[in-house]
């Protein structure tokens, strides 16, 4: 496309119009002319470039965004497992369901603990999810 465009451009500037006359004047122009015209088509491609280069930094930021989302998500899930890790093998279960939402009664009937320990795993992970615990 370039090489079109810088053929076009020769033809343009050999090109003169009747009633102009030959002078030093117009070699004078027609030498800017012809280094206008050659500079068009290095400006065709840079403004090209820059095109091409803000979709590719928009495609970036969009997939820097989505990537900050799993990092948070993941962090989130290390949180968790690490409140799961730190309890005690007999409560992990009951620990588990209770950052679910499981209802008490049914984490001390599913788990084999009494009501008032899964008040407190449920309490326990409630507090913890919500200050971000960091062990």
């Amino acid at each position: 496309m370039t090489f079109w465009l810088q053929r076009l451009l020769g033809l343009i500037n050999r090109r003169r119009p009747a009633w102009q006359p030959a002078s030093e004047s117009n070699a004078a122009k027609n030498t800017v002319a012809t280094s206008a015209a050659l500079d068009f088509p290095e400006q065709l491609a840079r403004s090209s470039l820059e095109r091409r280069l803000e979709v590719e930094v928009g495609h970036l930021r969009q997939e820097m965004q989505q990537l900050r989302a799993e990092v948070m998500q993941w962090a989130l899930e290390v949180r968790q497992l690490k409140i799961v890790h730190n309890a005690s093998p007999v409560y992990a279960e009951a620990v588990t369901l209770a950052q679910q939402g499981v209802s008490t009664a049914r984490i001390a009937d599913r788990c084999g603990i009494s009501f008032c320990e899964a008040e407190l795993v449920a309490a326990l992970a409630q507090s913890a999810a919500k200050s971000g615990f960091n062990k």
